[in-house]
């Protein structure tokens, strides 16, 4: 049965189109090409130096995981550059050129499969190689080739046989797409391959923050235009419905689950700060199912586990 968490099979055609047409005007605000290596190479080495400072670990002799590398790995082929062994996880498959279309479609079926091939023939073909080629200037040891992928659900012991034990795990926007179960299991696999001294940063886009429910219509750029009635709908909706599973877990249930498994929660902070708080009035927080700030102002929350 094909899987894929970056859909919802029960959403109406008109609200796939219109979140479509929003991911489309998203992704053409992007960057691209040379200046996307640029400023993912920045957010990388930010973590690579906390791996290096909080391990004391050299990146040249240690082994990285990627969890969630979504449909474009640049971040993936990216720590290729600084770490020796690089291997990256994700329920869907990737798409690097229209060869890999027939296997995503068999692997996560024909939604993700379509999305997939329109994305590479509108963006992905000439892009590549100008992200490519500016990597290689700016990393000196940047080799894609270097890269493992493993493509099955994080939460099954069968999808880790692959991977050897890891020092430093990343996953950026991915923890609010993993089922509680699954997540849990996954937690518990990845506590078994960290190694001794190892590091997990994690990013969650966390449910109960203004941007929680995954509207392209809401990014961090938008919040402060966009109409206070629309704010944190998802919350108070209960016809609200995201094209892509969200799991809805609170910071808070991030922070007990990752207790759960036995990791130690070393950093706990919303990197967008007190995002949306213009739109945080008394009567929004009349009509809000939860008033606690740490939830409400969570988002991209940066969570260091030991």
């Amino acid at each position: 049965m094909p899987r894929s968490n970056s859909s919802q099979a029960n959403l109406g055609l008109a609200a796939k189109a219109r979140n479509a047409w929003g991911l489309l005007r998203n992704r053409l605000r992007m960057a691209s090409g040379d200046e996307a290596a640029a400023m993912q190479i920045a957010e990388i080495e930010q973590h690579v130096e906390t791996f290096r400072h909080v391990t004391g670990k050299d990146p040249a002799e240690s082994t990285v995981l990627e969890i969630g590398f979504g449909a474009r790995p640049r971040r993936a082929f990216l720590l290729s550059g600084y770490f020796k062994q690089v291997y990256a996880i994700d329920l869907d498959a990737p798409v690097l050129s229209l060869r890999d279309a027939f296997s995503t479609w068999q692997s996560n079926g024909i939604e993700r499969a379509v999305k997939s091939v329109v994305r590479h023939a509108l963006f992905d073909a000439r892009d590549w190689p100008r992200f490519h080629a500016a990597a290689r200037r700016r990393l000196a040891a940047y080799d894609p080739a270097k890269v493992r992928f493993v493509v099955g659900p994080a939460g099954d012991a069968g999808s880790w046989t692959e991977i050897p034990p890891v020092d430093f795990v990343f996953s950026a926007d991915v923890f609010e797409h993993i089922p509680p179960a699954e997540l849990d299991a996954m937690l518990a696999l990845l506590r078994k391959r960290l190694s001794r001294e190892g590091l997990v940063i994690t990013l969650p886009m966390v449910f109960t923050g203004i941007l929680g429910g995954h509207d392209p219509a809401w990014t961090r750029w938008t919040v402060a235009a966009r109409p206070p009635s629309e704010a944190w709908r998802h919350l108070i909706d209960p016809d609200f419905a995201a094209d892509t599973y969200l799991n809805k877990l609170s910071r808070k249930d991030f922070v007990e689950a990752f207790t759960r498994a036995g990791f130690s929660v070393e950093r706990d902070a919303a990197v967008l700060g007190r995002l949306g708080t213009e739109h945080l009035t008394e009567a929004k927080l009349t009509a809000l199912p939860i008033t606690d700030e740490y939830e409400l102002f969570s988002n991209r929350v940066e969570f260091h586990l030991r």
